[in-house]
């Protein structure tokens, strides 16, 4: 007789209540009665409906790291309560697959085959419950491109796909994606080396790509502009490292045919044509770091994705003041839309751009301060009396009538100097984080001694968040031990406690001197072990303007950098 956890596993009637066994009964016996006995006995949560477990499951597992062995550690015990709960956790648990190394991949190909197979056994068909796969790490070192073939082939309903540093890969894989993933949302490949030649498949394969993450690959700015066109619905595009636009040859490889029923790949290479006009109005983030834009690069750009709200160029060693001035001056044109267009860029990161001087601040103030406000505050009336005072902000600005949406710029390591911060400052009023690092006309200027004000002011809401932590772990101790003195009983809370009759030098002062009293000896010990650390100096060319008060110092200063 096969116990009663085991036989509402393979049971192919819907499994009794009964069945269900608590966790502090260790006997899995086959009576009845017991069954009836862990019913009535057994904890509320094992007679939750499977629909509710099952959001509880999913709620607990997002956002965490599928490759996390925590995770999977705290899900395979839920597959031993009942046939419910298993059913459950296994979606959850090939939801996102946690692949540490080859020979899991492998067992994972091996069991989406045995699913996917037409007169199947298996007792779940896992191969539709794969909706991410994320490969880095061991993982990546010695997988080949078959097998990467075989398993996009084997999970028809994949959202997310992420593949880190395989070096031994080609840029079929992007043509593999394009056939076999037509759901994909999300893909990363950042550090393989795929180039330019399957772009094109990629976009007609994958419309609904949302995020994309091309970095450190040999994909080039001649595959920018269809990448912005061609998919309607990106929103995350990440293309640092990109170089110029180069010629790629590719190799013809013969790809590996599939067991599975796949539909056969395309036997002529499909082109994207980028139509004229059209615009990504999703785009929000677009990253460039370290890469070798041209001037035309961020004018299509500009042109291409209007509403974008993150723009990060930082490490661009080729940026002059004439990338910058295009991209601005092509965003700032109005457009005929329904809706009234404005520039929304919040951040702007030029870090490390030493080819910037002075232009380019100057340059982002008399854009941004011709931005309309679209906003809840309207002009007063004469039949809608209002305080002035209300309209005006901490500059001496109409706030009804221009409002920059600029919030965070870097600057860091350029030729700027102070009079154009003060004048952007000025103009961008909603500025609450500007980097200047490394700027040497900044250095010894009214704004370093502002940026080093910051700085203290950074460290006192670190230690004051320090102490808030040690605080909550103080009660989250002291309520442990108080419940652990009354699990004791009342005989042992009544037995004396040891006391270390050891001595204990206490350093007070820089002197040693023995403790007066056991009181003493426990305090002292404890502060003497738990010393505040010593507070962080501040980095060299550490110079940052970080919130409104710091802005509105800058602003309103009057006197000579």
């Amino acid at each position: 007789m096969l116990p009663a956890l085991l036989r509402s596993l393979v049971t192919t009637q819907p499994p009794r209540s009964k069945s269900r066994l608590a966790l502090s009964n260790p006997d899995l016996s086959d009576s009845e009665d017991e069954d009836q006995d862990i019913d009535m006995l057994g904890p509320a949560i094992f007679r939750l409906p499977p629909k509710v477990f099952a959001r509880i499951l999913d709620f607990a597992l997002t956002g965490s790291d599928p490759s996390d062995s925590e995770v999977v550690e705290q899900v395979l015990p839920l597959l031993t309560v009942c046939s419910e709960w298993c059913e459950a956790a296994i979606p959850a648990l090939y939801a996102s697959p946690p692949l540490r190394g080859p020979q899991t991949f492998a067992h994972f190909i091996r069991i989406l085959s045995l699913s996917a197979a037409p007169n199947s056994t298996s007792f779940f068909e896992y191969h539709p419950l794969v909706e991410a796969l994320n490969i880095e790490g061991p993982a990546a070192d010695n997988i080949e491109m078959g097998d990467l073939e075989t398993a996009l082939g084997l999970c028809p309903n994949l959202r997310s796909f992420r593949l880190a540093s395989c070096l031994h890969i080609s840029s079929k894989i992007v043509q593999s994606l394009a056939d076999y993933a037509p759901h994909l949302t999300a893909l990363s490949l950042e550090g393989c080396p795929v180039g330019d030649g399957y772009i094109s498949d990629l976009i007609l394969g994958c419309p609904n790509l949302t995020s994309v993450n091309l970095s450190a690959t040999n994909v080039s700015f001649a595959s920018f502009e269809a990448l912005l066109t061609g998919l309607q619905s990106l929103e995350s595009l990440t293309l640092d490292g990109m170089q110029p636009a180069e010629v790629e040859q590719e190799s013809s490889r013969p790809r590996r045919s599939s067991f599975i029923g796949s539909p056969p790949p395309p036997t002529t290479r499909r082109v994207f044509v980028a139509q004229k006009g059209t615009i990504s109005h999703k785009l929000s983030y677009v990253s460039l770091s370290g890469s070798k834009p041209s001037e035309k690069d961020l004018k299509n750009l500009a042109m291409r994705a209007p509403n974008l709200k993150t723009l990060v160029l930082s490490g661009c060693e080729n940026l002059t003041d004439n990338h910058v001035v295009s991209f601005l001056d092509q965003l700032a044109i109005p457009r005929q839309t329904a809706t009234p267009h404005t520039i929304q860029l919040e951040c702007l990161d030029l870090d490390g751009c030493h080819l910037l001087t002075s232009v380019t601040p100057g340059k982002i103030s008399s854009i941004f301060a011709g931005v309309s406000k679209l906003g809840p505050i309207d002009p007063p009336t004469h039949d809608k009396p209002t305080n002035m005072l209300d309209l005006i902000d901490g500059i001496g600005r109409l706030k009804f009538m221009t409002l920059s949406p600029l919030k965070s710029l870097g600057l860091s390591a350029t030729e700027v100097d102070a009079d154009s911060i003060r004048t952007l400052i000025r103009e961008c009023g909603a500025l609450v984080e500007v980097r200047l690092d490394g700027c040497d006309l900044i250095s010894g200027t009214f704004i370093e001694s502002v940026a080093q004000d910051c700085w203290a002011l950074m460290e006192a809401e670190r230690e004051e968040a320090r102490l808030l932590r040690q605080k909550k772990l103080a009660v989250a101790a002291a309520s442990s031990s108080a419940v652990d003195m009354a699990r004791k009983g009342s005989l042992a809370s009544r037995l004396p406690v040891p006391v270390n009759k050891r001595s204990t030098v206490v350093v007070i002062g820089g002197v040693s001197t023995p403790p007066s009293s056991p009181h003493q000896t426990v305090s002292s010990g404890v502060s003497a072990m738990s010393s505040p650390p010593s507070k962080s100096t501040m980095p060299y060319d550490w110079c940052r303007l970080i919130g409104p008060i710091a802005m509105k110092r800058v602003a309103t200063f009057e006197g000579t950098f």
